[in-house]
């Protein structure tokens, strides 16, 4: 099966493990063939550098060593192909040839490896038929050195020479090699040496099962492995993006391909832009129109993305795993929340509203990254602690420590997404590129993954490493755009930073208390039926209110915070003007929301979900109120600095709410949690209109609307003077 312009082996490791134990117990002359195990790495370097792809293309198998190659062998019709990961062919075939008349000769690793392994194969695998070893120098060897060497193996008689160096030296040294010796192969198999001495932990199998030994072994390994994971990893997915969106003419095009085709355009661009990163120019500023549209239409298509994904992978899913499994990916979401909200604090706000006002500055620029980045570093090392105490102490987590484990992933993300400085800075059109391509890539994987109801984990799985890997990337954007320079801040900085931030913390705290405990307690008080129907229920909402609102709030809040900091006049006028077309905009969308619901609901996950309807119109009206209360809140209390205001009335707001939880769960389910929402977010709304207008500021002002209306008119009148057929 061709990947990337190599033809990989797809029968199957248990096939190749016989076919070479097979020939090697064969009378017939020996003809030296080379198998290389080959992961992303060896495929990304092959396609780069057109002698290393001659090179494997004259090797006798290339077996794929990493599951990012099987599931694009899997997808393209190699139904029988799986991972032949270089670690396990060695020990199969050492352990199942080990009473067979099969020689083996060990080359590679540091110097004494080969002969550790030598003893290890005799102990884990009972074979003793290692007739040799060698260690070879680190610098390449000679050609009358090399010549002495194949004297030595052949001397020793041995079938199969094993060679683990690292790629892609190993397979330059095995194709010289073989053709000086004779044997039946020459295999390279990169860690398995180190693996199999013990030297390097090995991932445990249930994370290789996950396809996670690459974080495993980057936690292992972070200086060797980051810089090639940052390489690798990107080139590795547009590649494949590429060859996927031009495919052969002879192949008919699939679902999958016909989705993947959209993201041509994107290809394109977002491969322009690695390459042509340069730092934003700042003498001629775009207006703020003009960054707020561009803002604005990058979010867009993060948030269209969000929306029409889940229309390709969530109606196969729920209809494999049920409203209860649904229910338990979604109480391990609600479960990390806590986690990524202690990993945020108060840095995203206030550093997009210290960026927004300080953009120019490029020292402080600098040190607010470096003191948000750090927060996050220990913060996350705090949440880690704690949530491995928690699973391991609450039996309830402890069941399900594997999801959560793989949900937990997520917070790796939120350290490393700089999303605030995008915000700040007003430059979202990468972050949205890299966005889209990255989840449309996992969101097919999903297709792969889920076959049957267990494989319900890999769900939250794909979400995490896409989360991970779209962090990666925007972080490495980011330092190289804005030139920015990582260093460990000042004890007294950071701990400064701690406690500006902290009121925003706690306000953050109480909103998740009130907004997001509801999946949690459901799931606490109830079962994970109530919690699947809950999630259906409210995914259309939560994706409507998304794409509406937090798209125009992430791109809004630093124009508003940057005329607040002009003065106050012009951000309130900013706020005033904007509430009538906001709060009609989001009216619409609750009413939309409420009249579609049975629809929706029964075309997208079927029958067994028909309780989801009326959580659905219930929390239809949630768009109109969170969207008013952003306003209010976010947008206007805090660019005046009512920090203190702010957060007592969302701590009202979580009393209220947890309360109506805790009350309406037990005798409704998922209905109580759902109305308990709603009447949460009504209270949060009006209070914060009644604290605005006690301190005497007006957001809702009629004159506003009146200009509204009038530049509406005039735009219309405008418009339509360029229609066709007015001229």
């Amino acid at each position: 099966m061709n990947v990337l312009g190599i033809n990989l082996y797809d029968a199957g490791l248990d096939s190749a493990v016989q076919g070479c134990l097979d020939q090697c117990a064969t009378t017939q002359p020996r003809h030296s063939h080379c198998i290389s195990a080959t992961d992303a790495h060896g495929l990304v370097t092959a396609y780069k550098k057109p002698e290393f792809k001659a090179l494997l293309d004259s090797f006798y198998w290339v077996l794929p060593d990493g599951m990012p190659s099987v599931w694009l062998g899997r997808w393209k019709g190699a139904e029988q192909m799986t991972r032949c990961y270089g670690p396990d062919f060695f020990k199969l075939v050492l352990s199942q040839g080990a009473n067979q008349n099969v020689t083996h000769f060990f080359c590679g690793g540091k110097e004494g490896v080969a002969d550790e392994l030598k003893a290890a194969v005799s102990s884990k695998f009972g074979n003793d038929k290692v007739v040799g070893t060698y260690c070879p120098p680190f610098r390449e060897m000679t050609d009358t050195e090399l010549r002495e060497l194949a004297d030595t193996i052949n001397q020793s008689g041995a079938n199969i020479v094993w060679v683990g160096l690292g790629s892609p030296k190993q397979e330059r040294f095995a194709a010289r090699l073989a053709k000086l010796v004779d044997v039946n192969f020459l295999v390279t198999v990169g860690a398995a040496f180190d693996f199999h001495t013990n030297r390097v932990a090995q991932a445990p199998r249930w994370i290789q099962r996950l396809s996670m030994e690459w974080f495993f072994r980057l936690m292992m390994e972070p200086r060797r492995l980051a810089s090639r994971y940052l390489r690798v990893v990107p080139l590795f997915i547009l590649l494949n993006l590429k060859e996927a969106l031009t495919p052969p003419a002879r192949r008919t095009p699939n679902a999958s391909g016909r989705v993947l085709s959209l993201l041509c355009s994107y290809l394109r661009m977002t491969t322009e832009e690695i390459h042509t990163i340069h730092e934003p120019q700042t003498d001629a500023p775009p207006s703020v129109v003009k960054r707020f549209v561009v803002n604005v239409a990058s979010l867009f298509s993060v948030q269209l993305a969000n929306m029409l994904l889940p229309l390709l992978t969530v109606p196969y899913v729920v209809r494999i795993i049920g409203p209860e499994r649904l229910g338990l990916l979604n109480f391990s979401l609600a479960f990390i929340a806590y986690f990524n909200l202690v990993i945020n604090y108060g840095f995203d706000m206030a550093a997009v509203r210290n960026i927004a006002a300080n953009r120019t500055d490029k020292a402080e620029v600098n040190r607010v990254f470096c003191e948000v980045l750090a927060g996050k570093v220990l913060l996350w090392i705090l949440s880690t602690v704690l949530f491995a105490g928690i699973v391991i102490a609450v039996p309830e987590f402890r069941e399900q420590w594997v999801l959560h484990a793989c949900t937990y992933l997520t917070c790796i993300g939120v350290v490393l997404f700089p999303l605030w400085l995008y915000q700040g800075m007003e430059d979202l059109s990468r972050v949205a590129l890299f966005n889209l391509i990255v989840k449309v890539l996992f969101s097919l994987s999903v297709f792969v993954l889920i076959r049957q109801p267990g494989d319900y984990i890999y769900q939250n799985l794909s979400m995490s490493v896409a989360q991970v890997l779209v962090s990666v990337v925007a972080l490495v954007v980011a330092i190289r755009r804005y030139n920015l320079t990582i260093s460990w801040p000042l004890w007294t900085n950071l701990k400064q930073r701690f406690i500006d931030d902290r009121t925003l913390f706690f306000s953050s705290l109480t909103i998740t208390l009130y907004a997001g405990s509801n999946v949690f307690l459901l799931g606490l008080l109830s079962n994970a039926y109530n919690v699947g129907i809950f999630a259906a229920g409210t995914r259309l909402e939560s994706i409507s209110r998304a794409f509406a609102g937090i798209a125009l709030n992430q791109a809004f809040f630093p124009i508003v915070a940057n005329a607040f900091g002009r003065s106050r006049e012009q951000g309130l006028r900013l706020v005033r003007t904007t509430f009538f077309p906001l709060a009609a905009f989001m009216g619409v969308i609750s009413l939309g929301l409420w009249v579609i619901a049975p629809f929706f609901i029964t075309l997208f996950y079927g029958d067994a979900f028909r309780d989801a309807i009326t959580i659905l119109r219930i929390v239809s009206l949630l768009p109109l109120a969170i969207g008013i209360s952003n306003l209010l809140g976010l947008h206007t209390m805090l660019n005046l600095r009512m920090d203190k205001a702010f957060f007592a009335i969302t701590a009202m707001g979580s009393v209220i709410g947890l309360t109506l939880n805790m009350l309406l769960i037990k005798t409704s389910g998922h209905i109580g949690a759902a109305w308990a929402w709603v009447i949460t977010e009504g209270c949060i709304t009006i209070a914060m209109y009644i604290y605005l207008r006690s301190q005497k500021i007006e957001v809702v002002q009629l004159s506003a609307l009146t200009e509204a209306i009038a530049f509406t008119k005039d735009r219309l009148h405008v418009l339509s003077k360029r229609l066709p057929g007015r001229h």
